[in-house]
């Protein structure tokens, strides 16, 4: 019991190493993986880097070219376009739901949240830019209540993390989105269950024009 304990700690070390340095870029899309190699950095086995590999494989991060070739997917516009189609149908329903469930404490963790999303923009810090949006929306998730929606969306937000921050590291990002999210949550805050979720309806809207775009823009979208 105590082997299978173990395997299953170090797989999700590699398993959240992986996923870390592919989200923050510095794997980067279509950059070639060894089990080897990953092993060799983690100071592990192959067994769970093998594992590891095999999550990352379901879950899109990763893809096999033969039997033995593993690569860091390319963010292919046509996969975020089906992201924020998804969003479009959470996101405002999210919003809707966390209104009935803020409070007071609810409303100094937004603001917190704004002041460091507004800070993280003015210093052009591209982790902490994404890292700053990424907790405003995963917030209103939880507050939802609904535990399906915060699970779903932080499997793709992580997806989202990959697209945003290669965009922000070639582009300017786009300044109206902290004055969205003060929006969002003035109307979540004020108990308007109606408002807030056509405002998260429209901001996924706009993203949802932009950031495939910029992605092909990129030219991350071919394959291997």
């Amino acid at each position: 019991m105590e082997v299978i304990e173990r395997s299953s700690t170090l797989a999700e070390r590699a398993y959240h190493s992986i996923l870390e340095a592919i989200c923050e870029g510095r794997l980067r899309p279509g950059e070639k993986l060894t089990q080897e190699d990953i092993a060799d950095r983690l100071k592990i086995s192959r067994i769970p880097v093998a594992q590891a590999l095999l999550t990352l494989k379901q879950q899109a991060f990763v893809e096999q070219n033969g039997r033995r070739s593993v690569f860091v997917t390319r963010l292919d516009p046509k996969f975020f376009s089906a992201i924020y189609q998804l969003r479009s149908a959470l996101d405002p329903l999210a919003a809707q739901l966390a209104v009935k469930n803020a409070t007071s404490e609810t409303v100094t963790s937004f603001e917190r949240m704004l002041s460091t999303g507004v800070r993280a923009m003015n210093s052009g810090n591209v982790s902490r830019l994404v890292a700053a949006d990424m907790e405003f929306h995963m917030f209103i998730y939880q507050l939802s209540g609904n535990p399906l929606i915060t699970e779903t969306m932080e499997l793709y937000w992580n997806h989202l993390r990959r697209g945003m921050a290669a965009i922000y590291r070639t582009r300017a990002h786009r300044g109206d989105i902290w004055k969205e999210h003060a929006a969002i949550f003035k109307a979540i805050a004020a108990g308007d269950s109606r408002h807030a979720r056509a405002l998260a309806l429209q901001h996924v809207q706009v993203a949802s024009k932009v950031v495939p775009a910029a992605l092909a823009a990129l030219g991350n979208g071919s394959s291997h």
